[in-house]
């Protein structure tokens, strides 16, 4: 039996009995994490028009959530709803502002999901693009606007060493920002936007927690053909 050499994952047995444990003593879920101190309008303010962001995946969560930071503080996060029949991702300020909603599209040909904002109006789309897979192994997610216009590419750099994404305008055909995976015991990714680039934060954030959630799917799948 080979041990899948990608990452390790914490199973969701092993996780919700570490989450109970952590809760019954009192112990906070996220570990490590500054607890902010700026007020709603600045956590607000700073979601929507910084150009550097880390999201950080809960270790010790009973689903998928995940802690917005800049500048070493945590301004909001994305928290998965267990009750729903599909993905359903609630995004908030660390004060409790609703700022939107990520919703997963049941699709057997790639993930697919609809970014809405705090009035539940859809302003953007993610769909993974598999027709990729057959001249480049990498992954790939297209942006699409609510008119449908594909507004940014992500694709994969597997020249780096790291997880890396690159973010493209096809507009004006140049790179606005990056997508890189942190070396870390949980999955964190470092989030950089060029200064004139005016991709929705909530799209932006959204496309590195559907990279996460695909790279795990992945490394499941690995993992089980290497054990047989």
């Amino acid at each position: 039996m080979k041990i899948s050499r990608r990452t390790f994952i914490v199973g969701g047995a092993s996780t919700a009995i570490i989450a109970g444990a952590a809760l019954a003593l009192g112990i906070p879920q996220e570990i490590g994490a500054e607890t902010s101190s700026l007020t709603p309008y600045e956590e607000r303010r700073r979601f929507y028009y910084s150009k550097n962001y880390v999201l950080k995946k809960r270790l010790l969560s009973w689903v998928n959530s995940y802690d917005v930071e800049v500048e070493s503080k945590n301004i909001a996060e994305i928290t998965q709803d267990y009750w729903t029949l599909v993905k359903y991702f609630q995004i908030k300020t660390r004060s409790g502002e609703y700022l939107g909603h990520i919703s997963e599209v049941p699709n057997l040909w790639g993930h697919i999901s609809e970014v809405f904002d705090e009035n539940d109006r859809k302003i953007g789309e993610l769909r993974q693009d598999l027709s990729q897979l057959f001249t480049n192994p990498g992954l790939y997610l297209d942006v699409l606007d609510e008119g449908k216009r594909k507004s940014a590419i992500i694709d994969q750099n597997l020249m780096s060493w790291v997880t890396h994404f690159d973010i493209y305008d096809p507009e004006h055909r140049k790179i606005i920002g990056k997508i890189e995976g942190v070396p870390s015991f949980s999955p964190r990714y470092a989030i950089g936007l060029e200064q004139d680039a005016n991709l929705d934060r909530r799209i932006l954030l959204s496309a590195a927690a559907m990279i996460d959630a695909i790279s795990e799917t992945k490394t499941d799948t690995d993992s089980g053909d290497d054990e047989d």
